[in-house]
């Protein structure tokens, strides 16, 4: 009940305020307003409230435990623009920092984040920079991820290996652009005017070296010196070679000038017919561009338009060799790792080219000469069709690793690696982006009918774009077809779409994991668990079955609890109630509806029966409670309403309504004195007469009438 004004008040989960009553407060104090008699009541905070649980040390504790708690949440509905603000300064003028629905931190004034991780930019301000690291004693053991600060260095741990890497830094001045930068003796970079680059070109002003070892290749370039005593080869004193800065050029008139005897260069002296002129080109007679020059007669250099080069195109007319299986012997290059191609047409488009190998031994080798087997061998091991390489190759083989005559193998052989492994890679690339339901590539697997079709399709592994590809996006997913019985078509059985959401029957799983419905048909249900022990230590998330019980494992106390089932389908509107094992079952006697119980028969077997209140005063036992609520203001057919309302102020007596509207109420408003009766008669059971008795209940009825109690 709710006391005066001002009155103290306390609230519990039954304690109603009267209609007229409302708890107000000013700023920071608590509203409590009744929103009717027996309706709810609404407690809410005067808004900028201020908690303060310690004058020196304000805590906010969320528990006694090891494992408590504390969480801040930032609404109780659903949140899409609601965040968390960390306040400091002057009556919390600063905002500090600040988290946002989407999980990610601000701080230093960031309110839209768009980060796990925000920082607001620094000023010019001493303490303002937005991250600062200590110096300090790197890890003993390096973690990938991790960054550190060592003195005047910065580390950063890569993934691979675990290994520490050491951050680049320069000398606080920004590198130029097209400069090449270099270490300093600090070893921070810098850059030079002298050092530069550009597109294909590295440009430097001079280069300081007595020795040069290896080659070197001067591709379009002019040699240019700058002494008239002319670039030597060879040592000072027995160079072999020299081009002298005079006009015309300085021929070489002996052995000596060249290390050779000049006509063994195809070089004749001054005044012969093959000359060195005036402006330094060296002719043979008269060549034609494009042509390859070979040795003619004499020795000398000749051409022919059946041998031409033009680019990177060596063409030749015709190729005769002898048919030796050794040689001839064609090179791509003289390098340990050149290459070399062979194509049906020098045509940029190559629509209806093809290239043809016809040995008369129907054999192709590549690395080998030894056969024993087969039609296509590489490698030295014998098999009936076999592919083997000795590092990164493939191995494809139909015996090889000791499998049975039909398998094929991959096999790397190159050093093993988290990137490393035998790989079957399968592209669609026509130059388009790929677009949704494009196919990538797909592994089939099939074998004979045996109705004279050589091969059919059984199942297959495809790979599809699960939308449209760019540059920094490649949405893919992976189906497994199979072909059921009683077809002949393969169909999609299972998918596994871009975002790890996995369907077993479903095309598009909206979930993790999504499992098509089942049918009557037997063989054909969702999801299947066989009984089995159940586990020794009960792990959060776990599903098991035991005989005719199911359990899942929770995350608090990592428990295990048992589902509860029924025996038939429970009905509507009825109470359910636990069987002899453990079964929900349900009855037509044990209804509810909306706030309503319906039973034949409520039997309390101890304690007391309360409505509205769990307030039975001191010491009762098996008693009836009734907390004063709205008067009915109708009447019931054939039944009369019993109810709980005040007959004054603090006075809460009984009442019953008949069925005609009648209210009789039942209270004690004092001490009732007869008006017409000898008070001092005394009461004998077996000597009062009947006129007495009538004479005392007709005053008592005449009293009850007067007070309005009876009509």
């Amino acid at each position: 009940m709710a006391g005066a004004d001002n009155a103290y008040v306390t609230i519990g989960n039954t304690t109603y305020l009267s209609a007229e009553r409302a708890l107000t407060g000013a700023s920071g104090q608590i509203i409590i307003t009744d929103n009717g008699a027996n309706s709810t009541v609404a407690v809410s905070l005067v808004p900028s409230v201020s908690i303060t649980t310690s004058v020196t040390t304000p805590l906010i504790i969320g528990g006694t435990a090891v494992g408590s708690s504390l969480s801040l949440q930032s609404t109780s509905g659903v949140g899409t623009t609601d965040h968390i603000k960390f306040l400091v300064g002057n009556n919390g003028a600063t905002e500090a920092g600040r988290f946002v629905n989407s999980g990610n931190l601000g701080v230093g004034g960031v309110t839209a984040p768009t980060a796990k991780l925000h920082l607001g930019a620094g000023t010019a301000t001493a303490d303002t920079a937005p991250l600062a690291f200590t110096s300090g004693t790197l890890l003993a053991a390096s973690v990938a991820g991790r960054m550190e600060f060592s003195t005047d260095d910065f580390y950063l741990t890569i993934t691979t290996g675990a290994a520490r890497k050491k951050i680049v830094l320069d000398d606080g001045v920004a590198l130029t652009s097209g400069r090449v930068p270099f270490a300093t003796t600090n070893g921070r970079l810098t850059d030079d005017a002298d050092f530069t680059f550009a597109t294909d070109t590295l440009t430097i002003t001079k280069i300081a070296a007595t020795t040069f070892t290896g080659n070197v290749t001067l591709s379009t370039i002019n040699l240019v010196t700058d002494t008239t005593t002319g670039t030597k080869i060879g040592t000072a004193t027995t160079q072999k070679l020299g081009f002298f800065n005079a006009t015309p050029v300085v021929q070489p008139l002996a052995t000596a000038d060249l290390g050779v005897v000049l006509s063994d260069l195809g070089l004749r002296a001054v005044g012969t017919a093959y000359p060195i002129t005036t402006s330094g080109v060296v002719t043979f007679g008269s060549l034609t561009a494009t042509r390859v020059p070979f040795a003619g007669v004499g020795g000398l250099l000749s051409d022919d338009a059946d041998l031409t080069f033009v680019t990177d195109t060596l063409t030749a007319t015709k190729v005769s060799a002898p048919t030796w299986v050794l040689t001839p012997l064609i090179y791509g290059s003289s390098a340990a790792n050149g290459d070399i191609t062979i194509e049906g047409t020098s045509h940029a488009t190559k629509t209806t080219s093809d290239v043809f190998l016809q040995p008369t031994g129907g054999r192709v080798a590549i690395g080998t000469t030894s056969f024993t087997k087969g039609t296509f061998l590489v490698g030295a091991v014998t098999a009936e069709m076999q592919i083997l390489a000795t590092a990164d190759a493939i191995l494809f083989s139909t015996n090889a690793f000791g499998l049975t005559a039909v398998n094929f193998g991959i096999e790397n052989r190159a050093t093993s690696g988290s990137l490393s492994g035998a790989g079957l890679a399968a592209y669609s690339n026509d130059g388009a982006a790929m677009a949704l339901n494009d196919r990538l590539g797909y592994l089939t697997f099939g074998g004979s009918d045996g109705g004279g079709v050589s091969v059919r399709n059984g199942a297959r592994i495809a790979a599809r774009a699960d939308g449209a590809w760019t540059t920094t996006s490649l949405p893919t997913r992976l189906t497994l077809e199979t072909c059921p019985s009683g077809s002949t078509s393969v169909g999609i059985k299972a998918t596994l779409l871009e975002n790890g959401n996995f369907g077993v029957g479903v095309l598009v799983p909206a979930a993790v994991v999504e499992i098509k419905a089942g049918t009557a048909t037997a063989g054909t249900g969702p999801l299947k668990l066989n009984s089995g022990t159940l586990l020794t230590t009960a792990v959060v998330g776990v599903e098991e079955f035991l005989t005719d019980k199911r359990y899942v494992t929770i995350t608090t106390g990592a428990a295990r609890k048992e589902y509860t089932l029924n025996d038939a389908a429970l009905t509507s509107g009825r109470v359910p109630f636990a069987t002899t094992n453990g079964r929900l079952t349900d009855d037509a006697d044990l209804m509810f509806a909306t706030d309503t119980l319906t039973t034949v028969n409520l039997v309390v077997s101890t304690g007391n029966v309360g409505i509205g209140t769990t307030s039975f005063g001191a010491s009762m036992t098996q008693g009836f409670s009734i907390e004063s609520g709205v008067a009915p203001s109708g009447n019931v057919t054939d039944a009369f309403q019993f109810y709980s309302a005040d007959q004054a102020a603090g006075n809460a007596a009984p009442h019953f309504r008949t069925e005609n509207g009648d209210v009789v109420k039942l209270y004690k408003t004092g001490t009732y004195t007869p008006t017409n009766v000898t008070v001092d008669r005394s009461y004998n059971a077996d000597a009062t007469t009947l006129d007495e008795i009538s004479d005392v209940l007709g005053t008592l009825i005449a009293d009850l009438q007067l007070l309005g109690v009876i009509g």
